[in-house]
């Protein structure tokens, strides 16, 4: 198995990091392509139509290797923590360089078959994660969409302010086992 991670918290010991960890625990032979959006040199999308037309964006950058290892996985894995009831910047605007995906898929009327499995992992540091995730959601099921992924789940763990569950093992058994489903 092919597994592409998207990371978007700046905290590589933090609590996202830690579920990610013991997600990916759960697949010891998987190939693992890690891309964290803090460390990414992805310039923002200025919205100039070069990929209406090409599709392609006219930028070079980390972007590239990212939309190749989005192409060859078997599963996608985005995690990130919530900011301000929102995805973090660097992650949004790896999001927002999706629009040349979105044209070849959608302005192109390329038929959209789900051929492979995606999963988001969230954290929250608040009790009251669900409202802090609802504005999220649409964001990250067009995402699913645009990569020709089915949504296996959406896992948000919260009130991480008051510190991480003991039981993370138990959480990732629970989430491969939905990632496990047939597609």
């Amino acid at each position: 198995m092919r597994i592409c991670v998207l990371f978007g918290s700046p905290r590589r010991a933090g609590h996202t990091a830690r579920l990610l960890d013991a997600v990916l625990g759960q697949y010891p032979r998987a190939e693992v392509d890690r891309f964290d959006a803090y460390d990414m040199a992805v310039s923002p999308c200025i919205g100039c139509g070069a990929c209406d037309k090409t599709g392609a964006c006219f930028r070079r950058d980390d972007m590239d290797g990212l939309t190749a290892a989005l192409e060859a996985a078997d599963l996608i894995l985005v995690a990130y923590p919530i900011y301000f009831n929102s995805i973090p910047a660097p992650l949004k605007a790896v999001i927002d360089r999706m629009q040349p995906r979105f044209t070849q898929t959608y302005g192109r009327g390329r038929r959209v078959e789900k051929r492979k499995k995606i999963y988001f992992l969230i954290t929250a540091g608040s009790a009251v994660a669900e409202a802090e995730t609802a504005a999220n959601l649409l964001t990250l099921k067009f995402v699913a969409n645009l990569w020709e992924a089915r949504q296996m789940g959406c896992r948000v763990l919260a009130n991480t302010d008051q510190g991480m569950p003991q039981e993370l093992e138990a959480l990732a058994r629970e989430v491969a086992a939905e990632i496990a489903q047939p597609l």
